[in-house]
């Protein structure tokens, strides 16, 4: 991004961020672009991606809850977080100038895992787009957003992993002066999110010690499992109600379907969390010692997991917890923490079989965990449907030169016109040095670098919009719900005064 900024950026006013795995439709892309014309203070408007082209029962649950759930949670995010709200790195609308101006970011001094490259990158643009006076907002009511989930949860934690450190690295930015409360509030929300791993093992180490010497019972840890239940519950209730009360069961397959679908993505989710407590604490350790992290983008092909590969990677994480917590408990301490201890049991069984394309096949043909993008395909999802559509880049093979033919003795054949391609080759060497490089630009040496940072470009027709005061904690409101809906809306009658009759 900041390479394209550079060599381009200045012959633009807005650009669109994608990752290798998500794609826009049309619609949606003049749509962002008709918000940031009508709100000039607007200096990132992120769209909700929706999961899509799931192959796997893994990635169709990630992609049914994000249909269901994480729409709902979306809209909630809107309401409060107002002109300070999340940015995620892609499918997003950025304005270019003061991107390049005020986005620019510096290495984190020190040694360590919370040191070097900001990893949690967009937030910390996010924040930074704040503290000079624009606004980001998210639009969950924008549709034609799509990306593609990992296709099994091995793949899904080595991801985590990269944001775990991320979002640990910017527990390091919470105290920098002139960020908005909403920013600052995020940085700690996002560190917490995988901080509260190692307190929920220790929670549960605790209980085991507990229970072991007769101070537990399972009649006193029942109401907090029944609160554990509830809070797990409530999201998919809400979620599936919404739907319902809008009358979009339909394409969901239907009330039956959508109930199922989400209690089926409930006990996935419930079965996954134990495992996903204790990679978490295993990255959080990492992150906090100083371990290398090496960054790998998993692959989005529904590949199946090998069950060596899965009983290597999962079963160092469980064995030692399935030893400790069997070994130290007794009988009514063991009812009270089988929640917990069962799924941890079945983590390699349950990854291979959530990761394989044939569940998920299956769930599909049932009808359970489907969306409304799988009833009615649109255009952009069914040109990428194709496996081989999302998959990691791989270098071009070596060109190899042709060789000339060969004539019937078995020399090889002379060109015809030798002089005129060497004087056509010194004709293109000269043109090549004569003429600027305006496509190609050279690569710069690191001292350059560190003196030009990201060159600023201000806009020609769109003033600055005056800074906010850091002290003030007064709420953005430059795009309201109603400014929102009439851009909307103008998109809506122009498509349809030019769509034919």
């Amino acid at each position: 991004v900041a390479d394209f900024c550079r060599r381009w950026g200045r012959n633009y006013r807005y650009m669109v961020v994608l990752d290798a795995d998500s794609t826009m439709s049309g619609d949606a892309l003049v749509q962002l672009v008709r918000v940031m014309e009508a709100n000039p203070r607007a200096g990132i408007v992120q769209t909700l991606p929706q999961v899509a082209n799931a192959a796997t029962l893994h990635a169709r649950a990630q992609q049914f809850a994000s249909r269901v759930t994480g729409r709902l949670f979306a809209l909630g995010m809107a309401w409060w977080q107002l002109g300070d709200a999340h940015y995620w790195g892609h499918n997003a609308i950025l304005r270019v100038a003061p991107f390049m101006r005020h986005c620019g970011l510096a290495r984190l001094p020190g040694h360590g895992g919370l040191a070097g490259e900001i990893l949690s990158h967009d937030f910390v643009e996010a924040a930074l787009m704040g503290r000079m006076g624009y606004e980001v907002w998210l639009v969950p009511e924008l549709g034609g957003s799509w990306e593609q989930a990992p296709a099994n949860l091995l793949d899904e934690l080595q991801r985590d992993r990269r944001w775990c450190q991320g979002n640990l690295q910017n527990l390091r930015l919470v105290a920098e002066p002139g960020w908005r409360p909403a920013h600052r509030a995020m940085f700690a929300v996002g560190a917490f999110s995988y901080g509260v791993a190692p307190l929920w093992l220790a929670f549960m180490a605790l209980g085991i010690v507990a229970g072991h010497g007769g101070l537990a019972s399972t009649a006193h840890d029942a109401p907090l499992w029944l609160l554990t239940l509830f809070l797990l519950l409530l999201p998919r209730v809400l979620g599936a109600g919404a739907v319902i009360a809008r009358g979009e069961a339909a394409a969901f397959g239907g009330v039956t379907r959508l109930v199922a679908g989400a209690l089926l993505e409930l006990l996935m989710s419930a079965v996954q969390a134990p495992l996903r407590m204790l990679a978490h604490c295993a990255y959080v350790l990492g992150a906090l010692t100083g371990l290398q992290l090496e960054w790998k983008s998993p692959s989005r092909a529904s590949e199946a997991p090998l069950w060596g590969d899965v009983t290597r990677r999962v079963g160092s994480l469980v064995v030692l917890p399935l030893a400790l917590g069997f070994g130290l408990m007794r009988r009514a301490a063991l009812l009270a923490f089988a929640p917990m201890l069962l799924p941890l049991s079945l983590a390699v069984p349950y990854v291979v079989l959530t990761g394989h394309p044939r569940p998920g096949r299956f769930a599909q043909r049932l009808g359970l965990l489907r969306t409304p993008e799988e009833k009615s395909r649109p255009r952009p999802l069914v040109r990428t449907a194709d496996s081989r559509a999302f998959v990691d880049l791989q270098p071009a093979p070596a060109f190899t030169p042709a060789r000339p033919p060969r004539t019937q003795s078995g020399a090889r054949r002379a060109p015809v016109f030798p002089f005129g391609s060497a004087a056509l080759v010194a004709a293109t060497a000269v043109l090549a040095f004569a003429m600027p490089r305006s496509g190609v630009a050279p690569e710069w040496p690191p001292e350059w670098h560190l003196q030009q940072q990201l060159v600023v470009y201000p806009e020609a027709d769109a003033p600055m919009p005056p800074k906010r005061s850091a002290e003030r904690s007064r709420p953005a409101r430059m795009i309201d719900a109603a400014l929102r809906r009439r851009a909307l809306e103008a998109v809506e009658r122009a498509t349809a005064a030019d769509s034919p009759a």
